[in-house]
């Protein structure tokens, strides 16, 4: 086995001969077939290696386009970098947070039986999803979807074997699921989820927290490392990051410096007595309509010589309130619950059943989409929401996504504008179109309600790119994506899907040692106990904070 030490290798600056390195095979024992597994060898290139070798170089033209006098090359680099950083940042989180609540997950199954309570499809999509290039970002939507799998699975199983079930209990979710956190002292304008997820997780300036050496803040302190070559006229990593991270980055564990997962069992309350995956707290931020998106008048943003009726260029454009958001929010979902999630039993339906949902879902979704221009509460023009920030300076005042706030403690004079539960439907354009989409399937529309659903379709498609309110990762896909130049032998052996090796079959090759299977199982065995061993003392640590809040002032909803 050749063995390298990380401190030996420069990717950068190619200390290895790549003509070697491309055309490399390196004979494998047995024994080495779960470090050298070619999933592993991937994984290395396509992530630590590929991300830092982008930041580098674009962090070097950035400096050499401020060099050269080229101040808006200079700041296009410099921003491909951050939003590089960003995506990846969030990227190690979601596969850390998930690798976490799987872990909590195999405890209810240890508790109840392995083979009454399978594993949760929902989780494992997550976990393969956030691994892709173009990863889904984690929201409180997927949460939901994890907890009402989890719930549904659990009632199953634990009703089958008459244990920790009330008499009476359905599969239906409780309420208490998830346990959303609300706060109770971050009022406007202190209620900016980027800037409340940027100092919980990444900005320790005193003390750093127990598990600051977790991979995700790992690679956060490589890109702001790197940063400082570019700092004096690109300004302070920290504050470029922080304004993004939020936008990537949905939902959280409730966190502090001594415990990374915090929950809730106290006596008298819901969670008591039930498995620790049930009681994780979680923080997620609700949808709050940009200000900037009122009254803009048509003609700045829809050039025709002539309007339909009901609109002139000077129709302005109308945005609900954070709570009218809120209340449409909740409706669409109730709808797309059966639109999407039960389509295959919708349609089996009778097509008055089938109108009253989709028709329902098709007005409350135009109305959340985005700023709306009509008369008479008719919408005749509407585009996605335009939420990306141009400038640090509209930080506070235009960050979309806030901090849910505990109900009897909102100021009544603002309490259109703040709301105490996160938004499970974000309007982005994989929710909104994947719902026209299937409303689209159906069977049973008017001639008139075909007619109304193509043009909000046609008005909502974005020429199928992203909304600003985006749903997956880009950075990386779209800086590995084929490229019509040349590319560096590095480069090559970058972006190889194949591994670099081939079979040798030789007379002369010697025997190895092969481990029977039952060896191998037994080996497999010894490690997961001491796995779980090692998750009884996690849980010790990690399970209860009840007694010291992660957050004072702030409670679970």
């Amino acid at each position: 086995m050749l063995w390298i030490p990380q401190s030996h290798i420069d990717w950068q600056h190619d200390h290895l001969s790549l003509e070697v390195l491309i055309h490399l095979y390196m004979a494998r024992s047995p024994l080495q077939a779960r470090l050298a597994h070619q999933p592993n060898v991937q994984a290395l290139t396509a992530t630590h290696v590929v991300v830092k070798r982008l930041f580098q170089g674009w962090l070097r033209d950035a400096q050499l386009s401020h060099d050269t006098n080229c101040p808006e090359k200079a700041n296009e680099y410099a921003n491909r970098a951050i939003v590089l950083a960003v995506e990846e940042t969030a990227r190690a989180y979601y596969q850390h947070f998930l690798a976490k609540l799987a872990s909590y997950w195999d405890r209810v199954r240890d508790q109840v039986g392995r083979q009454s309570l399978p594993a949760l499809s929902c989780l494992q999509r997550a976990r393969d999803e956030s691994a892709a290039d173009t990863a889904r970002i984690l929201s409180a939507q997927t949460i939901h979807a994890i907890y009402c799998e989890a719930w549904v699975e659990y009632s199953r199983a634990t009703s089958a074997s008459g244990h920790l079930l009330e008499q009476g209990t359905e599969c239906n979710m409780p309420d208490e699921l998830p346990c959303w956190m609300a706060t109770r002292q971050r009022l406007p304008p202190k209620d900016s989820w980027s800037e409340f997820v940027h100092g919980v997780l990444f900005y320790h300036p005193n003390a750093q927290p127990k598990w600051s050496q977790l991979y995700f803040l790992q690679l956060y302190r490589s890109f702001r490392e790197q940063w400082d070559s570019v700092k004096v006229w690109a300004g302070q990593f920290d504050r470029q990051f922080g304004i993004q991270i939020g936008h990537y980055i949905r939902v959280m564990f409730n966190t502090d410096r001594t415990k990374e997962v915090g929950t809730t069992r106290g006596e008298g309350t819901w969670y008591h007595g039930r498995p620790p995956f049930f009681q994780i707290q979680f923080w997620a931020p609700y949808f709050s309509p940009p200000q900037s998106q009122k009254g803009i008048p048509l003609s700045s943003v829809y050039h025709r010589r002539q309007y339909s009726d009901g609109l002139s260029p000077s129709t302005m454009s109308t945005i609900p309130t954070a709570r009218d958001f809120q209340a449409l929010d909740e409706l669409v979902w109730e709808h797309r619950v059966q639109i999407v999630d039960n389509i295959d039993s919708l349609r089996s339906a009778s097509h008055s059943y089938i109108r009253r949902h989709c028709r329902a879902a098709l007005l409350y979704v135009s109305s959340l989409s985005g700023p709306t221009w009509g008369s008479n509460g008719d919408v005749k023009f509407i585009q996605p929401w335009s939420v990306e920030r141009k400038g640090i300076d509209e930080y506070g005042e235009e960050d979309v996504f806030r901090i849910p706030v505990v109900y009897n403690h909102i100021p009544k004079h603002i309490s259109e504008s703040i709301i105490n539960r996160p938004t499970i439907f974000l309007p982005s354009r994989d929710n909104v179109m994947g719902l026209l989409k299937n409303i689209e399937s159906l069977p049973g529309h008017s001639a008139s309600f075909i007619a109304r659903l193509g043009w909000v379709m046609c008005e909502l498609d974005n020429n199928g790119d992203q909304y600003d309110v985006r749903s997956h990762l880009v950075a990386k896909q779209q800086a590995i994506g084929p490229t019509g130049r040349s590319q560096t032998l590095l480069e090559q052996f970058l972006r190889q899907t194949e591994p670099p090796e081939k079979e040798i079959l030789s007379p002369d090759a010697v025997d190895v040692l092969v481990i029977s299977e039952g060896e191998e199982e037994g080996e497999e065995e010894a490690e997961d106990d001491e796995d779980d061993a090692d998750d009884e003392d996690d849980e010790d640590d990690e399970d209860d904070n009840d007694g010291e809040r992660a957050h004072r002032g702030d409670d679970f909803i």
